[in-house]
């Protein structure tokens, strides 16, 4: 599998929930609950994955193996792992924006792209592996995500908005974005 097969997954989930007239992510946003729609996403797309005969099967919330992590150390927990039908196994963090009063998204995403780079590099190199987040632009967002796409050397960032039911790619140009749009974040180490 590649990574844009699997972001595509994931972009049409949100979309979709999006174009719904009472879709889940905003029910969560707006209302201000908290929690919920990460573990809902996790699902949603898996079972995308299995529809598109990328994935056979998937665990939520699973120990990364331990020749990822090597010696005696703490098995960090991924969000999502899905069995693929061929190919390499699918190991996804995911993070969304848990209401809308919450800031601390990217924060929660740079600290998945630490958890994802800490891994061993061989093994990254032979398994699918991403750290994805979901939330509502902010103007203090566009400078923290510049600032992240002008440090990040380990990997690739792409950061998409989804503006009047399409997603734009707004990497190259964050500082320009527009904010309270619906944005995806995602990084693929190298």
């Amino acid at each position: 599998m590649r990574m844009q097969q699997l972001l595509d997954a994931l972009r049409s989930v949100v979309a979709q929930d999006l174009s719904d007239p009472q879709p889940i992510i905003r029910l969560f946003l707006t209302r201000n609950i908290s929690g919920g729609w990460e573990s809902w996403l996790q699902v949603s797309c898996a079972a995308a994955l299995i529809y598109a005969n990328l994935a056979a099967d998937f665990l939520r919330e699973v120990e990364y193996p331990r020749e990822a992590v090597g010696g005696n150390a703490r098995l960090p927990i991924c969000d999502l792992w899905a069995k693929p039908t061929r190919g390499t196994e699918i190991w996804i963090e995911l993070k969304t924006q848990r209401n809308s009063n919450y800031t601390q998204t990217i924060n929660d995403f740079m600290r998945d792209i630490a958890k994802i780079t800490a891994l061993s590099q061989s093994w990254r190199q032979s398994n699918v592996t991403a750290a994805v987040a979901l939330l509502i632009l902010t103007q203090n967002d566009r400078k923290t995500l510049n600032d992240l796409r002008t440090q990040i050397r380990s990997g690739t960032l792409s950061y998409v908005l989804y503006i009047n039911g399409e997603w734009r790619d707004f990497t190259q140009n964050i500082l320009n974005a527009p904010t309270e749009y619906f944005t995806m974040i995602a990084f693929a180490p190298t």
